[in-house]
């Protein structure tokens, strides 16, 4: 039989043990101490217990379960420690470098050892939105930067002033390139003095200013680089990128620069060419979605909101899908949401997901021949064309080998779509 002798001060109430003990500590017997005064009282009562080998009598605060000598320790369900649940962002956007709740997928290995050959590399990712690829990005940068030095450009703030032109955008992007290597400005102005097109002035800059005055490997990464769809010269841009990789063959200087670029497929929704490709040489990491053992990884770490028998359940609902999985567990655990309430449709639209549901439904406003797709996908499990069924695959709105055996990418968009569309 154990005691917890517990010391506390003359107060209405006792405070609580942290979490990490307290479920271990709160089913044993106590007796409480407050003042000088309660010592004979306190001393009388341990002997007793002691020498009849019986229960401390119950006053004051209460065991949170029976103090008896027959009683079993259990880990009761899950409650996260108060300190913890503050401690926590809400899921929004790439996830922190030093965050905890991150969970390694085979696309980080692969963009592990891409990044530590000693030749140039051209790597591609590309996945659905709130997928994790800037996530995945930001590692590969740490990585990066232990080897040379880094060139990170974020595409989604560029004003729309150096989106009109390539030659105003090349311009921007050189003039990026030069200033974050620590490099003299003034020779983007020569260049662009030549007589030449500006995908020509942007390679003769690289080829003889930048790569021969930075005696190290340099990675290019560029964030959200399918905010160039939206531009006339895309074709020209991704073609230069695709022309450097094949510069690598015929001068060695190019072998000192790694290139890696983030992409969404999700504006597959808006370009009806399924030819359209931004890019297509080199390594292409497509992120997959969490399987169950990733789940059950991030619910641990989570501390455990959703018991361990229902993490299936989640995969099957959500699919793994990675900014869904942690918004759920992240939301169970802050408002104390139950399972039942987080698989109800209505809720999930007014409070839990609603934003990523209600974002696909404007994308898809104006898309008549995606919606009648996707109503078939949803009732027969087939998508009548190909147009249509590769669109809506790579948006990451469904899954399936081909389109005559496909289905919504997880449950919860099927339940909410097939009352939307």
């Amino acid at each position: 039989m154990a005691y917890r002798l517990q010391l506390a001060p003359k107060l209405t109430h006792t405070p609580a043990l942290p979490y990490q003990i307290s479920h271990y500590l709160d089913p044993l017997q106590y007796a409480e101490w407050h003042s000088n005064a309660d010592d004979e009282r306190l001393i009388r009562q341990l002997l007793e217990a002691i020498g009849n080998l019986e229960p401390l009598p119950l006053s004051g605060l209460k065991p949170s379960l029976p103090a008896t000598k027959d009683f079993v320790s259990t880990v009761p369900r899950p409650y996260a420690d108060p300190r913890f649940i503050e401690s926590l962002r809400e899921p929004s956007g790439a996830v922190a470098l030093c965050s905890e709740f991150y969970i390694e997928r085979e696309g980080d290995e692969r963009l592990r050892r891409e990044l530590d050959k000693p030749c140039g590399t051209t790597t591609t990712i590309r996945a659905p939105r709130q997928t994790g690829k800037s996530s995945l990005l930001i590692r590969g940068i740490a990585q990066a930067q232990a080897r040379g030095k880094v060139v990170f450009i974020d595409l989604q703030p560029v004003e729309d002033k150096y989106l009109q032109s390539l030659d105003d955008f090349l311009r921007y992007f050189s003039v990026l390139i030069v200033t974050k290597l620590g490099l003299d400005p003034i020779e983007v102005e020569k260049a662009w003095h030549s007589p030449l097109g500006a995908p020509d002035q942007t390679t003769s800059l690289m080829e003889e200013y930048v790569l021969p005055k930075v005696d190290t490997k340099i990675v290019l990464a560029i964030d959200e680089a399918d905010r160039l769809l939206q531009t006339t010269f895309h074709s020209n841009f991704f073609g230069l990128i695709r022309f450097w990789h094949n510069r690598r063959a015929i001068k060695d200087l190019w072998e000192n620069l790694d290139i890696v670029m983030v992409i969404s497929t999700e504006p597959h929704l808006l370009i009806s060419d399924v030819t359209q490709s931004p890019f297509n040489v080199g390594l292409k990491i497509r992120l997959q979605d969490f399987d169950e053992k990733q789940v059950q990884k991030l619910n641990s770490r989570y501390h455990s909101p959703l018991e361990e028998h229902k993490v299936p359940d989640l995969v099957e609902f959500l699919s793994g899908h990675p900014y869904l999985t942690h918004k759920a567990l992240y939301m169970m655990l802050t408002e104390k949401i139950t399972w039942t309430q987080l698989t109800e449709i209505d809720n999930t639209e007014k409070w839990s997901f609603g934003d990523h549901l209600r974002r696909y439904l404007w994308l898809l406003k104006d898309q008549p021949q995606l919606r009648t797709a996707l109503k078939q996908i949803i009732s027969h499990g087939r998508c009548p064309d190909e147009t249509s069924y590769y669109r809506l695959l790579q948006a990451g709105l469904i899954k399936g080998p081909d389109r005559g055996s496909c289905t919504c990418r997880c449950k919860l968009y099927k339940e909410y779509l097939k009352n939307k569309l």
